[in-house]
């Protein structure tokens, strides 16, 4: 059944609506030709467009039930036409929408209801906690080949999705919003096809879903970075010839707006290959970099290398490896060490590491740490388990909230819980069947 407004709260709304959506204002100005038009890509997603007399700048305050999900800066169309894209409604939703223009606010309240979800979603488990609280992009998996690229909200429910373009099987660990949020994007790679239809890049698909863009990035896997004047950076596979074998490495890759890159780091110069001893896992791959971040203060990068049982630090500028956090040569007196490990965030003195564990421990956890680079120590403060027989090789992710709170990615499980610090569930999702996930971005709002 499709979520409706009761009479009560869309009366209380439309008497309050500037100041609870947040358009403040005089009502002046004279709004008309306004149409909200459903997405033929993704049901969920709308686009408002109108006319006023105003100078702007236009923006579009929405929300559903007693959610106000934020308010969308227009875009100027010309004589006096405006356009904004709605972004965060759960599918068969009624929700509704406040039009201003500059300091003009339009004082009709308006509705629209969203269509219906993907055919191919997954049956959910019953969600723990309520209300909204942000929003979660991540690659999904569904069965072998399957892969799609979705927004969630709190409890799981889809607001914006799409298949992975191109040949089945194409991997999308990373999803995120650009940084002016008027797209998404997505990686793809194949980690044991080199070879294959696509050697790595980046999908750009607008909101609407509507255009949808490849970037070429060869040998792009697992991660990306986004910075401010459009730069990406990345880890994509460097495969050399030793005694008669491809063995794969990494490289750390930054691809400029322009297309341009700039290779920082090989692991072949830091990492040696050795025959028979070096771990490949899978065969033919010696370090497998899977997740990146930037240190903005300290112009650094951090990159988490699975085979290696590590994580590295680069000055950007120089590429220069500055010091190995894990691992059989690091230069941290490290307390329970992590091994396998992928997703990892950096909280200031803190550290958090989804640790994937040895294959002899078979024990997924989450691991924070107090990381003290001066007296290069790293103690551990608090161990997190899904369960105590909950194990996997691959994926998993740990983000700090701004809350306090911790959000695990178990994404063998395919569940993602909202920890306080002491271990406590807070809120859940997740869902049954043969369903996998990626890394995943936390965002308050999808606007900005």
């Amino acid at each position: 059944m499709p979520r409706t407004l009761t009479p009560l709260l869309l009366a209380l709304m439309t008497a309050c609506a500037p100041e609870d959506t947040g358009l403040q204002g005089s009502q002046g100005d004279t709004f008309s030709q306004v149409s909200a038009t459903r997405s033929d890509t993704i049901p969920t997603v709308f686009t408002v467009r109108w006319t006023s007399d105003g100078d702007g700048p236009g923006a579009v305050s929405f929300g559903h039930d007693d959610v106000h999900l934020g308010q969308v800066s227009a875009d100027p169309l010309g004589d006096g036409r405006w356009e904004a894209v709605l972004v965060g409604v759960p599918p068969e939703t009624e929700a509704w929408y406040q039009l201003a223009d500059g300091e003009s606010v339009d004082p009709e309240l308006r509705g629209y209801t969203t269509g219906p979800g993907p055919d191919w979603w997954p049956d959910a488990r019953e969600p723990v906690g309520e209300g909204h609280d942000g929003f979660v992009a991540l690659g999904l998996r569904l069965n072998a080949d399957d892969f799609y690229s979705v927004i969630v909200n709190a409890v799981g429910e889809p607001v914006w999705w799409m298949e992975n373009q191109g040949a089945a099987g194409e991997r999308s660990s990373r999803v995120a919003l650009s940084l002016d949020r008027k797209s998404v994007l997505w990686n793809t790679f194949h980690i044991k096809e080199p070879d294959g239809p696509r050697d790595g890049g980046f999908f750009v698909a607008s909101l609407d879903g509507e255009q949808v863009d490849f970037v070429s990035a060869p040998m792009a896997h697992h991660d990306f970075w986004q910075h401010d004047d459009g730069t990406l950076t990345y880890p994509a596979y460097e495969f050399r010839e030793v005694d008669g074998r491809d063995i794969g490495g990494d490289l750390l890759v930054e691809r400029a707006p322009d297309g341009s890159e700039r290779t920082l780091w090989s692991s072949w110069d830091t990492h040696d290959f050795v025959q028979g001893e070096s771990r490949e896992d899978p065969i033919g791959f010696y370090t497998i970099a899977n997740q990146v971040f930037f240190d903005d203060a300290a112009d650094a990068y951090w990159l988490s290398v699975r085979n290696v049982d590590a994580i590295l630090k680069f000055d950007r500028s120089s590429g220069e490896l500055l010091w190995q956090l894990g691992g059989d040569d690091g230069d941290f007196q490290l307390d329970s060490p992590f091994a396998g490990q992928h997703g990892f965030e950096v909280l200031g003195g803190e550290l958090l590491v989804h640790d994937n564990s040895a294959k002899d421990t078979l024990q997924t956890r989450i691991a924070r740490y107090d990381l003290d680079e001066q007296e290069m120590t790293a103690e551990l403060l608090a161990s997190y388990t899904y369960d105590d027989d909950y194990y996997t090789a691959a994926l998993g992710d740990a983000l700090a909230l701004d809350n306090g709170n911790i959000l695990a990615v178990w994404s063998a499980a395919a569940e993602i819980q909202e920890l306080a610090p002491d271990g406590t569930v807070v809120r859940s999702f997740g869902w049954d069947g043969p369903v996998h996930l990626g890394f995943a971005h936390h965002y308050d709002s999808l606007v900005r």
